[in-house]
């Protein structure tokens, strides 16, 4: 049996909550003993040229082995008018046929983790053939921002229907979205992954840490659907003698020069997975700075456990359901005042006690994980 995936995020090896998944289910080689990842199909947009237009095509039209059962596949709506409702059909069809080249009629189970237009008329073309259809819910698309949030709802509600099992990343989004056959699954982590550590490692101007120097730092995406940018206005101008690191991505570029103007503040994009637990460890506090809105409540945060597995002591805002799953291990503030003076007070300690949060991030590693969903799906796979 094959996996296919139809990806939200592009191809990064277990960083992301699919990604993860996939690459766990097809190692522990029970159900699947084959995987095909597929990119989100990349829209060129004008103005590109016509040699780099074909250049796409030609590489869209490749499928990559990444891993022993694992390939890449990149599409790419290329031709100018692409995603003309008229248009966008056929260049589905054409990309879909390369995958069931690849797949040369075995079975496969459909993954769905994208409802992007692109992505959904791909979607209908494969889902035919598919002998299970898995939507895996990964947040509450619905608050994110779209130029057409009804027609992206009328595609979560096709997807939804055509679905034969619904993986919800929390409560919250099991109810919003009620479907015939659905469970909770909520994020993990790659606990040993999170347990290396390299003192040599160097970013930017602040690793190898300074002597004497303090680290507060975040990983991840600075989102404006959740990010609490008057929280961090207060804590950073709170303490200027210590440095904060953002690592990752904004969807907000006026966010990111704000935070650039503040002298103690080093704003990185994202780092390889690899690297990422050499960044943590060098934090002297981590920080969760978001909301509490729709947005955050229809998710569950991948970068706690993070954090957690690394040990490093961890201070976040009442959101995403944090302070009932890690409330035990996580220092859960419940005002702009009360998040600073947290902060301060692990950045003064000398032993932090990491057992529990290890503890919690360890039960709750991918390979403990994915046994629920091999639950749901095989007699979904053998009917």
């Amino acid at each position: 049996m094959v996996l296919v995936n139809l990806a939200e995020i592009a191809w990064s090896p277990e960083r992301a909550r699919n990604a993860a998944i996939f690459t766990t289910l097809l190692n522990r080689n029970v159900l699947f003993d084959d995987g095909l990842y597929v990119d989100p199909p990349k829209v060129l947009k004008s103005p590109t040229s016509i040699r780099e237009r074909l250049r796409r095509l030609r590489a869209s039209r490749t499928l990559t082995r990444i891993a022993d059962r694992a390939t890449l596949f990149q599409p790419c709506f290329a031709i100018p008018l692409a995603m003309r409702p008229v248009i966008r059909p056929i260049v589905a069809r054409e990309q879909a046929n390369h995958v069931f080249r690849y797949l040369k009629a075995r079975p496969y189970c459909l993954w769905v983790n994208n409802i992007d237009a692109p992505a959904y008329e791909l979607f209908k073309v494969l889902a035919v053939r598919a002998r299970a259809i898995v939507l895996d819910m990964s947040d509450d698309w619905t608050t994110f921002r779209d130029a057409q949030p009804e027609a992206r709802d009328a595609r979560i509600s096709d997807v939804m229907e055509r679905a034969d099992l619904m993986l919800a990343v929390n409560g919250i989004v099991k109810a919003k979205f009620a479907h015939k056959n659905s469970i909770v699954l909520g994020n993990a982590t790659d606990f040993d992954n999170f347990q290396r550590r390299d003192a040599s490692f160097a970013l930017h101007d602040f690793l190898p840490k300074q002597p004497g120097s303090k680290i507060v730092g975040f990983i991840g995406g600075l989102n404006k659907e959740r990010v609490d940018e008057s929280l961090l206005d207060v804590l950073i101008g709170s303490l200027p003698d210590v440095l904060f690191v953002f690592v990752g991505y904004s969807n907000d570029a006026a966010l990111v020069q704000k935070l650039k103007s503040f002298a103690n503040v080093r704003f990185q994009s994202g780092v390889p997975y690899t690297d990422l637990p050499f960044v943590i460890s060098a934090f002297d506090v981590a920080i969760v700075p978001h909301l509490d809105n729709e947005h955050t409540r229809g998710n569950d945060l991948l970068k706690v456990l993070d954090y957690l597995a690394t040990g490093v002591p961890v201070v976040s805002t009442n959101c995403s359901g944090v302070r009932q799953k890690y409330g035990d291990a996580v220092t859960v503030a419940d005002s702009h005042g009360d998040f600073v003076a947290q902060v301060q007070r692990h950045l003064a300690e000398r032993n932090h006690d990491s057992s529990i949060g290890k503890q919690l991030a360890r039960d709750r590693d991918w390979k403990n994980v994915v046994g629920a969903i091999e639950a749901e799906l095989r007699p979904l796979l053998s009917a």
